[in-house]
C-alpha cells in the first residue's frame, strides 16, 4: 500500500490512485455515513421486487443508510472496517454492485461524484497529515442518531479536538 508523499511534497491528484487505504478509507465512511437519506424514484413499468408487486407509476425511496447496513449484503454491517474495500473479490463486487451508492448509480449518478470523491481524497489527506483529530472528550459516550431527509445528519452534531501533528 502506497501513502503520501513523505517529503513534505504538496500531495496532488498523481498520488491519490496510489493511497489505496485512503481510498478505502473514505468508501466505508461512505458506506456508514452516506451523503444522501434518501432517493426518490418512481416506477416506470410494473416490477417485482422481491415478491412484491410494485405497480408502474409508484413512488419509491431508496436508503443508501439502510441498504449500506443490510447484513445479507455487508459482513459485520455496523463495524467501520476500511479493509473490506481492498483486494475484493470478483464475486463480492457482483455482491455489492447495486448495494453502494453514495452518490446514486445509473443514469442519476451524481455528477459531481468523481470531482468531490478526487477533492475529498486531497483535503483529507492533506488533513491527516498536518492534524491529529480525536472526537472531543465531552463526546466519549454520547450515542449519535442520523436524520436523512435530504442530507444525512447526527444529532447530536459530532466534536473534534484538533492538534498540530509534530513534525
Amino acid at each position: 500500500m502506497e501513502h503520501a508523499p513523505t517529503n513534505g511534497d504538496a500531495i496532488g491528484v498523481e498520488h491519490v490512485g496510489k493511497m489505496t487505504y485512503l481510498s478505502a478509507f473514505l468508501q466505508e465512511t461512505l458506506r456508514l455515513y452516506p451523503p444522501v437519506g434518501m432517493i426518490p424514484r418512481v416506477s416506470r413499468h410494473k416490477e417485482n421486487l422481491g415478491g412484491i408487486e410494485v405497480p408502474s407509476n409508484t413512488r419509491l425511496r431508496l436508503s443508501p443508510h439502510m441498504m449500506h447496513r443490510h447484513p445479507k449484503i455487508w459482513d459485520e454491517p455496523e463495524v467501520f472496517r476500511p479493509d473490506r474495500w481492498i483486494d475484493v473479490s470478483p464475486e463480492e463486487q457482483e455482491r455489492r454492485r447495486f448495494a453502494f451508492f453514495p452518490f446514486c448509480f445509473g443514469g442519476r449518478n451524481c455528477i459531481g461524484q468523481y470531482l468531490a470523491t478526487l477533492e475529498a481524497q486531497l483535503i483529507v489527506a492533506a488533513l491527516i497529515r498536518a492534524f491529529c483529530f480525536h472526537i472531543a472528550p465531552s463526546q466519549r459516550d454520547v450515542e449519535h442518531t442520523f436524520t436523512s431527509i435530504v442530507t444525512m445528519r447526527a444529532k447530536p452534531g459530532f466534536r473534534f479536538t484538533v492538534s498540530k501533528r509534530s513534525s
